[in-house]
């Protein structure tokens, strides 16, 4: 098994589970089956509580580390919290549409400098208020992943580097020096670098979200991570 936690970075970063799915046979990776588990504001607490209802399994916990996954606490709103449904009657799941930004106009570039001025200005103290909440969540997840007999590798999600260039270096640097401590302590793989390179700014809609042609190159990066990570 291969799971990709993530928010909605993670969630635009790839074409769809078929085509990923498709692509990791044609690699080589018979016998395996991957599944995208993300959604918007997705943190890493419910990242645990979809690990912990899943089956022991061997295989990749792939979790995606970035700067929109450490603005808010660990558990926040109704999604952190499991469905109850009466025995006996199906659930009810709610519609999951992949990709909401497709049919969008990409943002023109004065507009991601705007977003980069944003995030600077009311993301950056969220960001170092809750950092350290959110790396010990992180840890508890990566046990978790283990309970579950999976392997977890932490992989940082796009950004669109030509939009933000330096201005979120600071930010950027702290993620970084976070998530590698928690790697060395747990003793985990951390991908601290873009899976796809050289991503032109039309890849993204915005300064993190992909549209088709950049989940088409970012998918395909992961699956050569993936073919490389998976035991053999």
């Amino acid at each position: 098994m291969v799971y990709y936690l993530g928010d909605s970075t993670a969630r635009e970063s790839l074409v769809s589970e078929a085509s990923w799915n498709r692509q990791l046979r044609q690699r080589g990776a018979h016998g395996v089956r991957a599944f995208l588990l993300a959604g918007h504001g997705q943190t890493f607490a419910m990242d645990a509580r979809i690990m912990r209802a899943l089956p022991s399994s061997r295989g990749l916990a792939l979790i995606g580390v970035s700067l929109s996954r450490f603005i808010g606490p660990p558990v926040r709103g109704s999604g952190a919290h499991p469905a109850a449904f009466p025995p006996g009657k199906p659930p009810r799941l709610s519609p999951w549409r992949q990709h909401l930004y497709d049919a969008r106009t990409i943002m023109t570039p004065a507009q991601k400098q705007g977003r980069v001025v944003h995030w600077r200005r009311s993301r950056t103290p969220a960001f170092f208020r809750y950092r350290k909440a959110n790396l010990r969540a992180l840890g508890k997840l990566i046990a978790d992943c283990r309970a579950r007999g999976l392997r977890p590798v932490l992989v940082e999600l796009p950004l669109d580097l030509a939009a933000v260039r330096h201005r979120l270096d600071r930010p950027r640097a702290s993620l970084r020096a976070g998530c590698r401590a928690v790697a060395a302590r747990y003793g985990v793989r951390l991908l601290a670098f873009q899976l796809a390179p050289d991503l032109p700014g039309s890849d993204f809609f915005d300064i993190s979200h992909m549209v088709r042609a950049g989940a088409m190159r970012w998918q395909a990066g992961l699956s050569r991570w993936v073919i490389r990570l998976l035991p053999r």
